[in-house]
């Protein structure tokens, strides 16, 4: 937020007319209109009258703070930089920080952004992060994504979180084609609480092979070396792909 747009946010968030300010300030309604337009910028001894008027510091009103006037109303004055270097038309850095601003730029970093690179609450970019992500490589809170690490992750390829739903997932609660964490759930699971629609290897595992200390399913191994482990797969599931059939046997020796 520039310095005109916070002047302007100030007197509209006390629901004062230019009037009422000028009549305060004991400057012409035109002045007020042309710092509010940003066609003039206040003097030092005007930036003086209006933190006065507001009860706040000179600092505060023309740079990035959070504080409270003397009616305890929080104000987020916000903080916005554009770099002068630009990507076609998109600037290479763009900073927009407050409420309901948004950052759109090569390197995007703010409450809502968009970009190459997006930092941010709510980021959206080929790598995001933020509260919520959405990016070819996302992370944060909850992130979605062609690769995915995150609180909640959901990818198109690769997750990982504490709930992961992916073809290839891993998290405390996995959800997947393949899926590795402490409960899991997939075509091929491994888990401590392993459910597996093919193959399941845990603790606990259910599946039509059913491969750990306490097994339900239609097949269990008779031995528990890595090649008789691959040979079972492979005679029951001769399609499975040959680096799921690896994943699954580096568990043995």
């Amino acid at each position: 937020m520039k310095l005109n747009e916070r002047i302007a946010y100030l007197r509209e968030y006390n629901k004062l007319s230019l009037e009422d300010v000028s009549n305060k300030l004991n400057v012409s309604v035109d002045a007020l209109e042309s710092w509010e337009e940003g066609v003039v910028e206040p003097t030092i001894e005007e930036l003086l009258l209006i933190s006065d008027f507001y009860k706040i510091s000179v600092d505060e009103l023309i740079g990035n703070k959070k504080y409270v006037n003397s009616k305890n109303k929080v104000f987020y004055l916000g903080y916005e930089y554009k770099s002068e270097k630009t990507i076609g038309s998109m600037p290479f850095i763009h900073i927009n920080v407050g409420k309901g601003k948004k950052a759109r730029g090569f390197i995007a970093i703010g409450n809502d952004a968009k970009g190459v690179i997006a930092i941010g609450g709510k980021a959206v970019g080929v790598f995001a992060v933020g509260g919520l992500a959405f990016g070819l490589f996302a992370l944060g809170g909850v992130g979605v994504g062609l690769l995915s690490v995150s609180g909640l992750a959901i990818a198109l390829l690769m997750s990982v979180g504490g709930i992961a739903i992916a073809p290839f997932a891993v998290g405390g609660l996995a959800l997947g084609l393949l899926a590795l964490g402490g409960m899991s759930c997939g075509l091929y699971s491994i888990g401590g609480l392993s459910l597996g629609k093919f193959v399941a290897v845990g603790g606990y595992a259910q599946g039509n092979i059913a491969i750990g200390y306490q097994t339900k399913g239609h097949i269990t191994p008779t031995s528990y070396t890595k090649e008789s482990i691959r040979n079972l797969i492979l005679e029951h599931y001769p399609k499975t792909w040959k680096f799921i059939v690896d994943f699954i046997c580096s568990f043995f020796k």
